[in-house]
């Protein structure tokens, strides 16, 4: 499904890349963590938000599903307990750290879709500053960043994890291998 996914993603010009326990099984392993029950990909941010109705009907023709975060999804509805208001309570319905799923048709497997941005060398100093960054180890503002998303909003007032110089450096080479396919 893996395979699949990125391969449909290509096809519709969206690069794509490994992403979070899925990257580590690819660098571990050199495989799919045997235990896990989805995979994790990559997208830049602008490519999350306006996906074309054709990426949606590539995935519905090879038997896919794929919800957005406008989706109710029904089954994430459940009770929880929430460490912030110290009391159980009933989870959201809608996806919140993915921008995307995609599932196979009876749901026991699916690939969360994560979204990225570049962040400039000037960008990443002025975050740094107002300590509103997380940077990689021995990140000397010389080279632009390819940040989490989902840490990053317009006037950067949330703090974005970055982790890693060599897991950016291999986020980079997916981007670029991908661009060309």
């Amino acid at each position: 499904m893996l395979a699949e996914t990125a391969s449909l993603f290509r096809q519709q010009g969206v690069p794509v890349w490994l992403e979070y326990g899925t990257l580590l099984g690819a660098f571990r392993e050199k495989d799919i963590i045997p235990y896990e029950n989805d995979n994790d990909i990559g997208i830049m941010a602008k490519d999350c938000g306006n996906l074309a109705p054709s990426v949606y009907a590539a995935f519905e023709t090879a038997g896919m599903g794929i919800y957005n975060r406008s989706v109710v999804v029904p089954h994430k509805r459940h009770l929880v307990y929430d460490h912030q208001l110290k009391k159980l309570t009933m989870s959201s319905p809608y996806l919140h750290l993915p921008c995307l799923r995609i599932f196979d048709q009876i749901e026991r497997f699916y690939v969360d879709v994560y979204s990225f941005e570049v962040v400039s060398a000037q960008r990443a100093r002025a975050l740094h500053q107002k300590q509103q960054i997380l940077l990689p180890p021995g990140y000397n503002f010389e080279q632009s960043l390819v940040c989490n998303g989902e840490g990053l909003d317009p006037e950067g007032t949330t703090a974005a994890a970055v982790t890693g110089y060599d897991v950016l450096r291999l986020r980079q080479s997916f981007i670029q291998e991908g661009a060309g396919q």
